[in-house]
C-alpha cells in the first residue's frame, strides 16, 4: 500500500512538473520581453547552453526512450517508476549544461548545478 502512496505521489508531481512547464511555456511566448535564455542555431559538442524547456532526462538512451514511450501514452504513472528506476531526473528550463553528445534526436549533457550526466531531448537545448 505505501509503495502506491509513494508513486501516486510522484505522479502528481510529475504532473505538476509538466503543467508547469506548459504554463511557462505559454508564458514565454505571450511575453515580448521574457528573459529566456538565448537561443543558439548551432550547437556542438563542448557548448555550454542553457535549457530551454522542462523535460526528463534519461540516465541512458533507453531510459529517455522509455520514459517519453509512457509520457505520450498518458501513463505517468509508469513514467514516473522509469524515472526512479532508472536514476533519471528533470532537466529544468534554464539549468545550464554541457554537450557532451550532440545528436540530432536526443543529447548527452552534464547538468552543471546538478553535477549529472544524462540524456535528453535534443529540442531543450535549442
Amino acid at each position: 500500500m505505501s509503495e502506491w502512496v509513494l508513486l501516486s505521489f510522484v505522479g502528481v508531481i510529475v504532473v505538476a512538473l509538466a503543467c508547469t512547464s506548459v504554463v511557462n511555456l505559454q508564458k514565454a511566448r505571450n511575453d515580448d520581453n521574457n528573459s529566456a535564455p538565448p537561443r543558439v542555431t548551432s550547437l556542438a559538442d563542448d557548448d555550454v547552453v542553457a535549457a530551454t524547456q522542462t523535460l526528463p532526462c534519461g540516465s541512458t538512451r533507453e531510459a529517455l526512450a522509455e520514459m517519453t514511450k509512457w509520457s505520450v501514452r498518458g501513463e505517468t504513472r509508469k513514467a514516473s517508476i522509469t524515472l526512479l528506476r532508472t536514476g533519471s531526473m528533470f532537466l529544468n528550463r534554464g539549468d545550464t549544461v554541457k554537450v557532451l553528445d550532440r545528436g540530432f534526436v536526443m543529447s548527452k549533457v552534464r547538468v552543471l548545478n546538478a553535477g549529472k550526466e544524462c540524456w535528453v531531448a535534443s529540442e531543450a537545448l535549442r
